[in-house]
């Protein structure tokens, strides 16, 4: 329903441009053509209900779990049912914040390589070239297996967000398709110092348990990163839940007045043999 009425009101506004129409649909999904290849490359944006041009606005910033690379974006379960549409909106509206989904080119299981976190740069700026986005609060949440690529991208982007919320984080995975298995999310940990960061989930959650990211909390105390920890029974199926919910009431009131610091951190990169196949991307290429 939600995108029937995004039509609708899009083919009523055919001279509109996103960001400069007072009345537009605050659950958008918007394309850019990537600077690398030329591509379409889309992702969805939710506002308030009414935005002020004169005003500026947090940005939430939402990686995917690795099960919604199966779906196609405007398909994927955290968007599927219009009760998540709804409360994304809520929420949105509710804090006064933006909040943007890239959908970025990568596989299932893939770890965030560098053109998917190039790319994914690139949907900030497009959000951030067309409203008025305040850059000293730009926020990071992610969940599950997202939380691992949240971990790397703000390991080696430590002075970009002004805070990080992580539900039920995967953290040191082992498999077999994680390339960087030898440069991982932990040996960068000592970035995120002085980058508040929110670690919280369900006690009873037995698809992301506690001891599967205990080993985090851990390694966030050692590098004297500033933690905090909340654990609720049953938050996995309520209005935090990753399942159900993509803008997490507990991590939209931890973001609230937080703004970016000067970076302090010990500043880790990949070593130069890291490049992959997918760095070819940024340069012409010729699908056979």
């Amino acid at each position: 329903p939600w995108v029937i009425y995004q039509l609708e009101h899009t083919f009523a506004h055919l001279d509109g441009t996103y960001g400069n129409d007072a009345g537009e649909y605050n659950l958008k999904f918007l394309t850019y053509r990537s600077r690398f290849d030329g591509c379409p490359q889309r992702y969805i944006l939710v506002t308030p209900n009414h935005v002020d041009r004169n005003r500026k606005y947090p940005l939430v910033v939402v990686v995917r779990p690795n099960g919604e690379k199966r779906h196609h974006l405007f398909a994927c379960p955290q968007i599927a049912h219009q009760y998540v549409v709804n409360d994304m909106q809520a929420a949105a509206n509710e804090y006064g914040v933006f909040c943007i989904m890239p959908e970025v080119r990568m596989l299932r299981n893939e770890d965030l390589m560098p053109f998917a976190e190039a790319e994914l740069k690139l949907a900030l700026a497009d959000v951030q070239e067309h409203y008025n986005i305040d850059a000293d609060r730009i926020y990071l949440m992610a969940s599950c297996s997202g939380a691992y690529r949240a971990l790397r991208l703000a390991c080696q982007n430590p002075g970009l967000f002004a805070a990080m919320a992580l539900y039920a984080p995967v953290y040191r995975r082992s498999d077999a398709e994680n390339i960087y298995a030898e440069w991982p999310p932990e040996a960068m940990v000592g970035n995120l110092r002085g980058l508040p960061v929110l670690v919280y989930g369900d006690p009873v959650d037995t698809h992301s348990p506690l001891g599967g990211y205990v080993p985090l909390l851990d390694d966030m105390r050692d590098a004297d990163v500033e933690l905090t920890l909340t654990l609720r029974r049953n938050t996995a199926h309520g209005a935090n839940g990753y399942h159900r919910m993509v803008l997490g009431r507990d991590a939209l009131g931890f973001f609230a007045g937080k703004r970016r610091k000067p970076f302090r951190g010990v500043c880790y990169r990949m070593p130069p043999q890291c490049a992959t196949v997918a760095d070819f991307y940024s340069r012409p290429f010729i699908y056979v």
